[in-house]
């Protein structure tokens, strides 16, 4: 009988990672001032914030031994609702914020919380502490960009480039100029979102988000992404009447 020679499979699969190791990039020219200003400006258009956006996502905090699933809409950068469940359904709150106030049900504890919106009052309801203006930013994927570049620093290797502005700094994979992360604020008080897998479709987004800060650390996995020419209507919370109510100063 006829034997088929024996090729061993962890022979190739060295053969291809072999291969993969020794493949190189094509190089990226290094960005200049103006390349950077005008790949800012692009974005810019590209990164329009839709009158409503509603997307659903897995969720994961450090602090949390089970995950949950979140329901989120936002309308433009005005304001937001968010609805949080655990295993099985089973609600665990609510969240609606503007710029000035908020408002989050406790659905465990039937205890509504309503107050004038502090980063340690949003670490209540999401376990993190955010301003409005990274709240927004994190659920809309899209972080403030700089009018104008205070430094920058290009990795050649990694064909990275990181742009630093006050209102924090950017870095984004070249020539496509992806974004990978965002930083938000100084240490030790430095908030890190990173972004992984983007959807490039119409208006670009990440399915994938990291969120980590001095208390803990925030992962969002998204299942659905929908743009809107209008909101659902006014973003209020839906609290049962025998809800507790606890007004914060």
């Amino acid at each position: 009988m006829d034997r088929q020679p024996c090729f061993p499979v962890f022979v190739l699969g060295c053969i291809i990672a072999s291969m993969y190791a020794c493949r190189t990039f094509p190089p990226v020219e290094a960005p200049t001032s103006e390349s950077i200003s005008s790949a800012l400006r692009n974005l810019a258009r590209q990164w329009r914030v839709p009158p409503a956006t509603v997307l659903t996502a897995d969720v994961s905090l450090d602090a949390l031994a089970f995950p949950l699933h979140c329901q989120a809409e936002i309308a433009g950068r005005d304001s937001l609702r968010i609805e949080l469940w655990g295993p099985l359904g089973l609600p665990v709150g609510q969240l609606w914020a503007t710029p000035e106030e908020f408002e989050y049900y406790d659905a465990l504890r039937n205890v509504a919380f309503r107050g004038p919106l502090r980063p340690e009052l949003i670490a209540r309801a999401l376990g993190i502490p955010l301003p409005f203006e990274l709240l927004i930013a994190l659920f809309l994927q899209r972080p403030p960009l700089p009018d104008s570049v205070d430094s920058s620093t290009w990795d050649p290797q990694q064909r990275t480039l990181a742009v630093n502005n006050t209102c924090g700094k950017l870095f984004f994979r070249l020539p496509h100029w992806e974004l990978v992360a965002y930083e938000y604020g100084s240490y030790p008080q430095r908030i890190r979102v990173t972004y992984a897998d983007w959807e490039t479709h119409s208006l670009p987004y990440a399915r994938q988000l990291r969120v980590e800060t001095p208390r803990g650390t925030l992962s969002l996995r998204l299942r659905t992404h929908t743009v809107r020419e209008t909101p659902s209507g006014p973003l209020r919370l839906r609290i049962p009447p025998n809800a507790e109510r606890v007004l914060l100063e």
